[in-house]
Parts: C-alpha cells; sequence; structure tokens
C-alpha cells in the first residue's frame, strides 16, 4: 500500500484492478447503507445533455441560469 501526502490516507495502486474495485465496491455499498439510514433518496442526473434541452430548461425554471462546461472536442 502506498501512503499519500495527506495524513491517514492510503491508496491502492499497487494492487491489482480487481482488488480496487473491490475496494471501491465496498465503501460504496457501506455509504449507500449509511446515507438510506438517514432517510436519503438516491437521485440520477444526466451526465451529458444537448444544447436545445438545456436551453428548454431556462423556460421551465425560474431563475434557471444555463451555465455549463461544454466539451467541444473529444
Amino acid at each position: 500500500m502506498l501512503h499519500s501526502p495527506t495524513r491517514s490516507l492510503q491508496h491502492l495502486a499497487n494492487y491489482p484492478g480487481y482488488v480496487q474495485l473491490l475496494c471501491m465496491e465496498l465503501m460504496i455499498e457501506w455509504f449507500d447503507a449509511e446515507i438510506k439510514k438517514l432517510g436519503v433518496q438516491g437521485c440520477y442526473f444526466p451526465m451529458f445533455i444537448s444544447a436545445g434541452r438545456l436551453e428548454k430548461e431556462k423556460d421551465h425554471l425560474e431563475g434557471f441560469s444555463p451555465e455549463v462546461a461544454w466539451v467541444t472536442r473529444a
């Protein structure tokens, strides 16, 4: 395990990918259970939205400002 300059933080960079994935899944599972104990409901947001759809929202929501970082090249 490698030590990070951030106090008490260690990362798994020298472990195989499946070990890293397993650790990530366990952390997500634990965090999800803790959040649900608080009664928080999950929700999803689109990662990508077209300019046309974004512009439509400004007409639906008062005070909405369509400010985003546009991906112009991939």
